[in-house]
């Protein structure tokens, strides 16, 4: 949640980003559309959270507002709710037109603002209305409800588990005002997986999936605070998940309960089971795959060699012939400061027959011969296995993970938009852990377990309307749009 909302004309930046200012040097919690919409939000639904999220509703009354279209908006998204929160900052030489036009607006109280008054001033005088409505509504911590925020920090380690959680979150925080069941089953998934990771983080015995809070609510080691905090969301869990009548009647102070608890809970996970990212000692670049090299091929075995069995890695010499025969099968990531290879990702495009031996589970993929692997030689459709995802262990705690992904992600959208080559459909072999929640991070579904017993996953993305990808990031959305337009447009081709 906010402190609050603020609403105002577009021509009036020159005021209100100094008093947005202000506001954050007091400690506040401020939705300024500038910093609180990002690239690829839809806008009307930023807007629409906002405003449900905020203590204090700020209306900045210029000779503008009134022409402001967003402003209209605003109040009108404001009007279909309550006025509770409702606070104009009013200019005084609108004061009388104000009186005229909108008189509900002189109802309430409001701060005026005339010419003498300092950007300081008017800040102080807020905060101290914003922490009496805090303290009147019970928002008393209202940092930490600040999702957005979190997901963010979430976003910032080098973390496949992290990545996961932040998915449920973000989609907690986009349908809680507009489709509330399946918000609150966003809340279940993403406790569910975040305890059970602690309990094999801490060898933790859980009878049944299905009573995985109850278990955890008699577990010395977690604190009371957090106790409370699981107590809550295990009661709420169970009361509103099948009543949907029930979730529409929640009130302000429940929805910010729910969010502290929330937020308290994943803030614990974060901080005492992963390592914050250090980013300044790292100098990393993207290795794009037409800039992979035979030394990078080498590079990667050694890689390959500190993190998987032995069983499991393709010999040097197979990995080149891959190369060879298809030179934009690899890509990857570099420290600037030694100009060695820090991580890679193997995906070769393959034939049908491979595909389903992969698919069966009984398959190696450290003698794939050449003559299953395709070549991207023109325009079509391609099935994509995605051979290995590597990161050296001392690069564990940067952002290598997160530029390798976008890399090959990128790769894709200009094999589509270049040279109108389109993946239908991928296949994987989640050996380690991380291969697995990565896997089941963007969608993908168990199919079969391997010779190595590991679980392996599949998933389309032709048609787009059938398809179970997520790829949440920037350039992961442009592609799955890139996709389904051209899948509208040219229908009789796909």
């Amino acid at each position: 949640m906010f402190d609050v909302f603020i609403s105002h004309s577009s021509i009036e930046k020159g005021f209100v980003e100094p008093l947005v200012d202000e506001l954050n040097k007091l400690g506040l919690q401020v939705w300024y559309d500038k910093n609180s919409i990002h690239k690829g939000d839809k806008i009307k639904d930023s807007i629409i959270n906002g405003i449900a999220e905020s203590v204090v509703f700020l209306a900045v009354i210029s000779k503008n507002y009134y022409k402001s279209n967003w402003s209209s908006m605003e109040l009108g998204i404001l009007s279909a709710g309550s006025f509770d929160n409702f606070l104009p900052l009013l200019f005084s030489d609108i004061k009388k037109q104000t009186g005229q036009k909108y008189p509900f607006i002189l109802e309430h109280n409001y701060i005026e603002v005339g010419p003498e008054k300092e950007i300081k001033e008017i800040a102080l005088g807020l905060k101290e209305v914003i922490d009496e409505r805090k303290q009147e509504s019970g928002f008393w911590h209202i940092e930490k409800t600040n999702l957005v925020s979190l997901v963010r920090e979430l976003h910032s380690y080098n973390s496949i588990a992290l990545e996961q959680l932040a998915i449920h979150l973000n989609l907690f925080w986009r349908k809680i005002y507009s489709n509330r069941l399946a918000a609150i089953n966003e809340v279940k998934l993403m406790i569910k997986d975040l305890l059970r990771d602690v309990a094999n983080s801490e060898n933790i015995y859980i009878s049944q999936d299905a009573q995985i809070l109850e278990t955890f609510l008699d577990i010395e080691f977690l604190n009371l605070n957090l106790k409370e905090h699981l107590k809550y969301l295990n009661r709420f869990i169970n009361k509103f998940l099948d009543v949907e009548h029930a979730i529409n009647t929640l009130d302000r102070e429940e929805m910010y309960l729910l969010q502290f608890s929330i937020y308290s809970v994943v803030e614990w996970y974060m901080t005492t089971y992963f390592k914050k990212p250090i980013l300044q000692s790292k100098k990393i670049i993207p290795v794009r795959p037409e800039e992979f090299t035979e030394n990078d091929i080498l590079e990667s075995y050694e890689i390959e060699k500190l993190v998987l069995p032995a069983e499991l890695i393709a010999s040097p010499s197979t990995d080149k012939e891959w190369f060879d025969y298809n030179p934009l099968t690899n890509l990857g990531a570099r420290d600037t400061d030694n100009g060695k290879l820090i991580g890679f990702f193997t995906s070769l495009p393959i034939g049908d027959e491979l595909y389903k031996k992969i698919k069966s589970g009984k398959f190696d993929d450290t003698t794939i011969p050449v003559s299953d692997i395709r070549q991207y030689d023109m325009p079509g459709f391609y099935k994509l296995y995605l051979c290995s995802f590597c990161i050296h262990p001392a690069y564990n705690t940067t952002n290598a993970f997160r530029i390798i992904y976008s890399n090959f992600i990128d790769f894709l959208l200009k094999l589509a938009s270049e040279h109108e080559i389109f993946i239908s459909d991928i296949i994987a072999d989640g050996v380690t852990q991380k291969g697995s929640n990565l896997c089941e991070s963007i969608g993908m579904t168990k199919v079969a377990k391997s010779i190595h017993n590991s679980d392996v996953y599949e998933a389309c993305l032709i048609p787009p309307s059938l398809t179970t990808i997520k790829l949440n990031n920037r350039i992961g959305q442009q592609l799955l749009a890139y996709y389904k337009q051209m899948y509208n447009n040219y229908k009789e081709i796909f």
